[in-house]
């Protein structure tokens, strides 16, 4: 697997072309790619400059090398947002080749090269059929797998929050005042305002553990509709879920 590095040079390799997008009428042309802010300047079809963080494209990047293959909507948290641009960079990079499974688009890792910097291949019918089962036989073991879940407990949001969408590549989704969600393949963060928990419990990132705590000591906080008890432990800092 190339490093994301490599991928970032591939990237700027097509600066200044034409790149066709798997969604009709959707074509982006990459303006530049700034290394020191860590964004792709890219302009849409309506002559409209935009720009995309590299984390973003690392995201995804890191999904392509663990999975079959991506749907991009899903692996960033949802549609929207243009999420058609990250999707047409990387399908148009001469290792990576597209096809729709469910009506979804969906992009592969192909070891060697099979088209040009700047061009869309569709996987042919005999190894979309091979990534549809490893896709199948991936999706059983994912199930089985339990989503850990971490709180971080914020006296500056905003300044967090920042921090976490620059960082997983995704914007946070608002649940209740003060109260954000971001979640990747394998682990929920919940950003959480300090001001809405008092002084109960102090800032910082927390792992929750289900079961009871080793002691009764400790305080307990609601966090929407779910109780904690806050327990340290020599130091350590855990959330009890109880229910």
């Amino acid at each position: 697997m190339k490093k994301f590095e490599d991928v970032l040079t591939d990237i700027e390799k097509m600066s200044g072309l034409l790149l066709k997008s798997i969604k009709s009428g959707a074509d982006i042309t990459i303006e530049s790619v700034n290394w020191e802010e860590e964004r792709i300047a890219l302009k849409n079809s309506a002559d409209k400059v935009k720009s995309r963080p590299f984390a973003e494209i690392e995201k995804l990047w890191n999904a392509l090398c663990e999975k079959p293959a991506i749907h991009v909507d899903s692996e960033l948290g949802g549609s929207g947002s243009s999420r058609n641009q990250p999707e047409t960079i990387l399908a148009n990079l001469p290792y990576v080749e597209f096809f729709k499974l469910n009506r979804k688009k969906h992009l592969t890792f192909v070891d060697d090269p099979s088209h040009h910097f700047g061009s869309l291949k569709e996987v042919d019918a005999i190894e979309r059929e091979k990534i549809k089962q490893a896709l199948e036989a991936n999706s059983q073991k994912e199930t089985t797998k339990e989503i850990a879940q971490i709180v971080v407990v914020s006296g500056d949001v905003v300044s967090h929050s920042e921090t976490l969408e620059h960082a997983s590549g995704m914007n946070g989704k608002c649940l209740d005042q003060g109260i954000y969600e971001y979640e990747t393949a394998t682990r929920r963060f919940l950003l959480v305002s300090s001001s809405i928990l008092g002084e109960i419990i102090p800032t910082g990132t927390y792992m929750i553990i289900k079961g009871a705590p080793p002691s009764q000591e400790g305080g307990v906080i609601q966090i929407l509709d779910s109780e904690y008890i806050f327990h340290n432990t020599n130091g350590l800092c855990l959330l009890y879920d109880c229910q």
